[in-house]
């Protein structure tokens, strides 16, 4: 039980700070390609361009969140079915 609410907890947390991050992004960074911002980030109907660090901390805190969820998911469905052989 403890793992599953951990699991939760950091799937909400890594959600919320994927969301946050792409905001502030959204806001801060330029409209145009540059030399250095080539991956661009669609959000909201406008694209922002992004260097590599800030395109990857986007993918890891997405990646993290669904992640979590996913583990949450099958920790469920290992007690389940746990539950029904016994």
């Amino acid at each position: 039980m403890k793992r599953s609410k951990f699991l939760v907890w950091a799937s909400l947390v890594f959600g919320m700070s994927f969301v946050f991050l792409n905001e502030y992004l959204d806001r801060t960074r330029p409209w145009s390609p540059d030399v250095h911002r080539t991956h661009p980030s669609n959000y909201h109907g406008h694209t922002v361009y992004l260097d590599a660090m800030e395109n990857y901390s986007l993918f890891l805190l997405a990646a993290a969140a669904v992640g979590c969820f996913l583990g949450v998911v099958f920790i469920r469905i290992k007690r389940l079915r746990k539950a029904r052989v016994d």
